[in-house]
């Protein structure tokens, strides 16, 4: 390809790139209080889903999110950026899909949502040079912006620094194994959005930490959370008790049903070989993909639903009604949860069991439809 060519797609992935961003941010700062609280609650996923994303082969990640009064540091130990990583944070022009197949987090639009927080991101680590060399990392997304021509110039300005950081010659043998994102906080508006963000993980963290076997360990404020042994059914095989510890004395407990490509799970207590179902609580999304779909929290399936094949919106705050995939994997979740139903019936050491059979009704959604009726149908059978 000659340089005149080269110039030519350049200019359009920078024209592509910068309308892009422009776009979102304006839908981000000028959308409805709805909508940019729900923007607000996804920052932490979107940074979690990429860590995840950056899981050596064969491996396991950890993940540490400290907040002090105006900075919020978000740290992982997985594969430090390369240039394609760091060009697709850039210009949020994703390459992941295409070279790796399925990934659960692109650098996407859905990291725009981070930028809630600060306009400027500091990211610290090391980055890996395409010659496969390592070099140390510091460097700044700036998302600050009057118009689009300013974004462009930014972008720019950006891709260039990238370039120079390729053709380094300051090479590491040793290199940090950990990549920081910072933001600064400084309005007051923001620093609920953050205390919003860290609530929300707290309280999903046992899903989190059961539908993701990429993630060893999540360290909030100081406190380690991590999964203990799972505990097995000798009479269900596809039941299975998960403790999640934290290094504070706290103890959760999740009942999870798995089949193929679904898992349900609704948090528990046990005393004396009993098990009590505790209410699930109405901040936490009832739909999964890995990690929470916010925006589906009175979903009309009864407990949490996680599959890594749901075919979700751009937003992660639903799934395509009119999905064949999804319709299939509701109706096999369906069929599970009725299994899980007979299990409680015929089981004399379980309590409780209102709290895993409360059902929204949505006529709007063929498949929140279809949950409800085929539900509350077979739960009316039971005693």
């Amino acid at each position: 390809m000659n340089d005149a060519k080269k110039d030519i797609y350049f200019q359009a992935t920078l024209d592509a790139s910068s309308t892009k961003i422009w776009n979102e941010l304006k839908t981000m700062k000028e959308s409805s209080p709805h909508k940019k609280e729900k923007a607000r609650r996804r920052w932490i996923w979107e940074l979690i889903q990429n860590a995840s994303d950056c899981t050596p082969d064969g491996g396991k990640i950890d993940i540490t999110l400290e907040l002090s009064n105006n900075q919020v540091t978000f740290e992982h130990n997985g594969v430090p950026f390369s240039y394609e990583n760091l060009f697709s944070l850039i210009t949020q022009i994703s390459t992941k899909q295409r070279a790796e197949g399925k990934k659960t987090g692109k650098f996407g639009t859905g990291f725009m949502s981070t930028h809630l927080l600060s306009e400027v991101v500091k990211v610290e680590g090391a980055f890996i040079r395409s010659d496969g060399e390592y070099t140390s990392l510091e460097f700044f997304i700036d998302r600050s912006s009057k118009d689009p021509l300013d974004i462009m110039e930014k972008i720019q300005t950006m891709l260039e620094e990238l370039e120079a950081l390729n053709d380094t010659q300051n090479q590491l043998e040793e290199y940090s194994k950990t990549t920081k994102f910072i933001y600064n906080i400084d309005h007051a508006e923001i620093k609920a959005s953050v205390k919003q963000g860290i609530n929300d993980l707290i309280e999903t963290l046992p899903y989190v930490l059961t539908f993701n076997e990429n993630i060893r360990s999540i360290t909030c404020n100081g406190v380690i959370y991590k999964r203990g042994e799972d505990i097995f059914s000798k009479k269900q095989p596809k039941l299975k008790v998960i403790d999640i510890k934290s290094s504070n004395g706290n103890e959760q407990r999740l009942l999870c049903l798995k089949e193929n490509d679904i898992t349900i799970a609704c948090p528990i207590k046990t005393d004396n070989n009993q098990i009590y179902f505790l209410p699930i609580s109405n901040r936490i999304p009832k739909l999964f993909c890995e990690f929470p779909l916010i925006g589906t929290e009175k979903n009309s399936f009864p407990i949490i639903l996680n599959s890594e094949k749901f075919d979700v919106e751009i937003d992660r705050d639903a799934i395509r009604d009119d999905n064949p995939t999804n319709r299939k994997l509701i109706d096999e979740a369906v069929s599970l949860y009725k299994e899980f139903i007979d299990y409680c019936v015929e089981k004399e050491n379980i309590n409780d069991t209102f709290n895993v059979c409360i059902l929204n009704y949505h006529d709007e959604y063929l498949l929140q439809k279809i949950c409800y009726q085929e539900i509350r149908k077979y739960i009316q059978k039971k005693k």
